[in-house]
C-alpha cells in the first residue's frame, strides 16, 4: 500500500500511469534484443532500482510548491504500478509461461547505495535486468556492473555525455548531447561568437540542469565559440537584475536588451529553453537555462 501513496498527491493524473504502461511494454519488446543470457527454466528476476516519493534532504522552507525533501520524476510510487500492469499484460501477450519476479529497492539516488544493490542482485538473486536507476550519479557504478556482468539496463536516465555511447544500457530519453547540437546549429545559423550560460544549481539533490547546461556548453565551447558560464539557485532569493547587472551586462556593451536596440543593432538576443524538471509541481517547479549572446 506503501507505494499507492503518490496517487493522492497533488497534480497525479492517470495519464502519467498510462505513460508509464506504455514505457514498461515497450520494455518488453526491448528486452527481447539484447544480448544476454535467456534462462532455460523461463524464470526471470528483473531488479528494480528507482528512489522514494521523498528523499530524506531539507525542509522546502521559502519554496512550500516543493516537497520536503528531494522529489524525482521517475519514483517508486509512480513506477511501481506501471511496471505491474505492463507486466501483467506482457505475461499475457509475450511471455506466457514465464515466472518473473520484480525485486524492488529504494535507489535513494545515491551511487553509493546503488553499486551495493546491483551486486546484490547479481549475487543472491541472479537478476537478468536491471530497470534504473534513474539518477546520473547513482547509474555510474552499475552501469560498469552491467557491461562487466553483461545484464541488460533499462533507464529513463543516464542522459549526461557521460552516458553518450553505452552499449549495455537501452534509454528511452534522448542524451542531452541532442539539445547542444541543436543549439550550436542555431548558433551557427545566426553566426553568433559569444554568449554567456546561466542555468540553476545548488547542493540539494540532483543536478539535473548542470548535466544539461555542461553537454550546450561543451558544444559551443568545443566548436571554437567565446562562452562563459555563470550559476544561480533558482528557488533562492537571488536579485535576478543585479545577476544580470554582473554578469550579462559587461558582454553586451552596457545595454539592456529593448526593442530598440535589438531592432537596430542586435546588441542582444535571448533565448529560453524550459525544462519541466517536477512533472507535480504544475510548472511552477521548473529548471530554466538562460542564453545571453551577441554576435561579434
Amino acid at each position: 500500500m506503501g507505494l499507492l501513496k503518490g496517487f493522492s498527491r497533488p497534480g497525479f493524473r492517470m495519464g502519467n500511469i498510462r505513460c508509464f504502461v506504455h514505457f514498461c511494454i515497450t520494455f518488453v519488446s526491448v528486452f527481447d534484443v539484447i544480448s544476454c543470457a535467456v534462462p532455460s527454466d523461463r524464470k526471470m528476476t528483473w531488479g528494480v532500482m528507482l528512489p522514494n516519493y521523498f528523499l530524506p534532504t531539507v525542509p522546502a522552507g521559502n519554496t512550500p510548491w516543493l516537497p520536503p525533501g528531494r522529489h524525482y520524476p521517475y519514483h517508486l510510487q509512480m513506477m511501481m504500478p506501471a511496471l505491474r500492469i505492463a507486466l501483467e499484460k506482457a505475461e499475457d501477450q509475450y511471455l506466457q509461461g514465464w515466472n518473473i519476479t520484480l525485486q524492488v529497492e529504494d535507489s535513494l539516488c545515491d551511487s553509493a547505495n546503488t553499486q551495493f544493490m546491483a551486486a546484490d542482485m547479481k549475487v543472491d538473486s541472479k537478476v537478468h535486468v536491471y530497470i534504473g536507476p534513474v539518477c546520473e550519479t547513482a547509474i555510474i557504478p552499475v552501469q560498469r556492473f552491467a557491461k562487466r556482468w553483461n545484464i541488460p539496463l533499462i533507464t529513463v536516465g543516464a542522459q549526461s555525455v557521460n552516458f553518450f555511447q553505452r552499449e549495455c544500457i537501452t534509454k528511452f530519453m534522448p542524451p542531452h548531447y541532442y539539445a547542444g547540437r541543436i543549439v550550436l546549429e542555431v548558433w551557427s545559423t545566426f553566426g553568433w561568437q559569444r554568449g554567456v550560460f546561466l542555468y540553476h544549481f545548488n547542493d540539494k539533490g540532483s543536478q539535473d540542469p548542470l548535466y544539461m547546461a555542461g553537454a550546450t556548453y561543451s558544444s559551443l565551447k568545443n566548436a571554437g565559440l567565446n562562452m562563459t558560464h555563470e550559476r544561480f539557485d533558482e528557488f533562492s532569493n537571488m536579485d535576478y537584475a543585479e545577476l544580470m547587472e554582473r554578469v550579462v551586462i559587461p558582454e553586451t556593451s552596457g545595454e539592456y536588451p529593448t526593442v530598440e536596440t535589438e531592432s537596430k543593432n542586435k546588441a542582444i538576443i535571448q533565448i529560453t529553453i524550459i525544462f519541466r524538471y517536477n512533472i507535480y509541481s504544475q510548472g511552477r517547479g521548473r529548471r530554466i537555462y538562460r542564453l545571453f549572446y551577441k554576435p561579434e
